[in-house]
């Protein structure tokens, strides 16, 4: 059997982080929005509680940016 060599997939979220650390601050806004409920549906999985999983889903992002 052969195995068929593909095209290495695009690195979209590699290219996003080097444009925001290059200054582009609508690239951490597509992050955002990419792992926004992401990130919160882990946190309220530790938490438990809705307003204490969005402000530490906040506390995450603000962290992030800078």
């Amino acid at each position: 059997m052969t195995r068929e060599r593909t095209a290495p997939v695009e690195d979209v979220d590699g290219a996003l982080i080097a444009r925001f650390l290059a200054g582009d601050r609508s690239a951490f806004d597509s992050l955002f929005a990419k792992y926004q409920d992401y990130v919160y549906n882990i946190v309220y999985g530790i938490v438990g509680k809705q307003e204490e999983a969005h402000d530490v889903t906040q506390e995450v992002f603000v962290k992030v940016y800078r």
